[in-house]
């Protein structure tokens, strides 16, 4: 018996096609951005101007190639009467939404003006949500300004190019957006191709794949959704629960809050890339392979390579097995991130600074005796943190171990969050830029001239307290009162030449009362961790000052809700919310004492870590 259906192959004007188009769950949702929208109106534009459109060669504009299929299973037609008009749509979505989108901003702004739009619709199987909006969109463009925080991916697009046609569309007199519909409805044309009962043992969704491997477009994510979606051995409402499945996992891994835990870089993988990435972390494909995770599942499933029939022979797994697996990896990905102790322990080993990549860091944490992650363990993460620090905390010093202190820093204001009962925002994290500043400053040897005159005026205020302070030393009082004297003069007359000099003394005043040495001012207990833009307006002030500085940034912060981000252990130490300090018997400067409490709270706040702290 023959089922074919006759098939054409030719070209078609988009004002010609008819019929309801379905988009199946193999297949990824709406994805033009406004970029790729404006692209085309202005492509359309040029064409509809160009005098030469009007001879015989070049008189369509041409969209590409639409490949239909005329799905004959029982599912499918039996969803509704008159499936005699009912197409699957393998390749050209993207392409056909768009002129949908168009077609319909188009007969908005033209009103009564308008001729007939086009008769084609386009549902999605498993979208219903997706398959409305359209609806709504092409009766009323208007509905893209619509507010919808929780609209799935295919709907935020949806509304982008829509709210796009129609700025592109404002202002421009009648006559122009006739001609643009005209050129849309009756000059743009599409290659038509039917598959018919082209290898019948290839099935749409083979055919989806085949027709996008080599477009930039189709992601990763994209081809081994189609993968995993066209299961052979999985019947429609399977098929139809992955794929539901897929788009809450893809939602989820949209979240800036859960992509920054995860250590998701600026610029790397698609969403779902994430969870295929971490799924095969452990499989030995070439970075420069192109579509490597596709030909890792493919493998999978298949038992050979995705390249050639004679390819290596891999351990086959069903689909649902691979399914399985992927969702119960998600399943403890959304654990981790939900359990206060998991989530700021492998968030602050997924945001280290230098070394590895972000895959790297996650595979460093997969056991010996397993390709998997979800067998990770608390002992696990915490030997992954002791790894992270090779230097011991007292060892540590400013330009020598700037990685190591940044990291334990880091990790101490994590760790104090957590603490607290409160979530670290690794999302404001990476949205800052940080940098080590030292608490106490002593280092001039950078210091713009222009600079040094306040420079000099903060320490002269700090050498009148010394001098004023219950615990001056008598052996200092003289000196403390001389240099003063000194300063005063200086200052009045603006020499830098002196300036300089006097800068020298003041510094080795200060360090002969303080008993400030080069280990004290570069080691781990005089930096802190700052926000570049604090960074430098307290850099070179006094420590008194700094202090001021912060405590007016606080207070801006609690009245403004400014996007100021202090992290907690730099607030401790700035305002010395420190353990064991003596209330009212507080020095101007960092002092020892200061130093000892800064020592103590970090040794306490990470002592689950068993990182070796001197004994003082």
């Amino acid at each position: 018996m023959n089922n074919t259906v006759d098939r054409e192959n030719d070209l078609k004007a988009l004002g010609e096609l008819k019929g309801r188009f379905c988009v199946k769950a193999y297949q990824r949702g709406y994805r033009w951005t406004k970029e790729h929208a404006g692209l085309l109106f202005e492509d359309l534009e040029r064409f509809t101007e160009d005098k030469s459109s009007e001879d015989k060669k070049n008189k369509h504009y041409f969209l590409q190639m639409i490949v239909v299929s005329r799905n004959l299973e029982p599912d499918f037609t039996a969803k509704t009467a008159g499936a005699d008009d009912r197409w699957e749509l393998i390749d050209g979505q993207q392409r056909l939404t768009t002129a949908l989108l168009l077609d319909a901003v188009l007969r908005h702004k033209l009103g009564g003006a308008a001729c007939t739009g086009l008769e084609f619709t386009i549902t999605y199987d498993t979208r219903e949500p997706s398959s409305s909006l359209l609806v709504s969109l092409i009766k009323n463009p208007d509905q893209a300004n619509t507010h919808c925080p929780d609209a799935i991916m295919d709907e935020y697009y949806l509304r982008e190019v829509c709210k796009t046609f129609l700025k592109l569309c404002d202002g421009e007199d009648e006559e122009k957006l006739k001609r643009l519909h005209e050129a849309l409805l009756k000059r743009s044309v599409v290659l038509w191709y039917d598959t018919g009962d082209y290898d019948r043992e290839v099935n749409s969704a083979e055919h989806f794949i085949r027709l996008n491997m080599g477009r930039i477009p189709l992601t990763e994510a994209e081809l081994c959704r189609a993968l995993l979606l066209s299961d052979k051995n999985a019947d429609l409402s399977q098929q139809n629960l992955r794929a539901h499945m897929w788009d809450t996992m893809e939602r989820e891994l949209c979240r800036p809050d859960f992509r920054a835990f995860l250590g998701y870089p600026k610029s790397g993988p698609t969403y779902m890339e994430i969870l295929l990435q971490l799924y095969f972390l452990k499989k030995s494909k070439k970075e420069t392979e192109t579509h490597p995770l596709f030909k890792l599942l493919y493998e999978a499933l298949n038992g050979r390579s995705a390249n050639s029939r004679n390819g290596p022979y891999v351990q086959e797994k069903s689909g649902q097995e691979i399914w399985d697996e992927l969702t119960c990896l998600f399943g403890h990905m959304r654990r981790w991130y939900d359990d206060s102790p998991y989530y700021h322990r492998i968030g602050f080993l997924m945001n280290l600074k230098g070394g590895q990549n972000w895959l790297k860091r996650w595979e460093t944490l997969i056991p010996q005796d397993t390709d998997s992650l979800i067998p990770l363990s608390e002992t696990t993460i915490k030997n992954g943190i002791r790894s992270a620090f090779r230097t011991e905390p007292d060892e540590m010093f400013y330009s020598q171990h700037n990685d190591e202190i940044y990291n334990l820093l880091l990790l101490f204001n994590i760790e104090l969050t957590h603490r607290k009962r409160q979530r670290f925002s690794f999302v404001q994290y990476q949205k800052t830029t940080w940098s080590l500043e030292h608490i106490e400053a002593r280092n001039v040897e950078d210091l713009p001239e222009d600079k040094y005159e306040s420079w000099i005026t903060d320490h002269k205020e700090l050498i009148e307290k010394l001098t004023e302070s219950p615990h001056q030393k008598d052996n200092h009082t003289d000196n403390g009162t001389k240099l003063l004297n000194i300063i005063y003069e200086i200052l009045k007359k603006h020499d830098h030449e002196e300036y300089r000099k006097l800068i020298d003394d003041i510094n080795t005043y200060i360090n002969e009362y303080t008993g400030y040495k080069e280990s004290n001012i570069h080691g781990l207990y005089n930096l802190a961790l700052l926000d570049q833009s604090t960074n430098s307006s307290v850099n070179n002030h006094i420590f008194l000052n700094k202090q001021s500085m912060i405590r007016e940034k606080l207070k801006k912060q609690l009245t403004t809700g400014s996007d100021c981000f202090l992290l907690p252990g730099t607030e401790a130490v700035f305002l010395r919310i420190l353990p064991e300090k003596e209330k009212g018997n507080e020095l101007p400067f960092w002092s020892q004492t200061d130093r000892n409490n800064y020592k103590t709270l970090l040794k306490s706040v990470l002592k689950e870590f068993d990182l070796s702290f001197q004994e003082r």
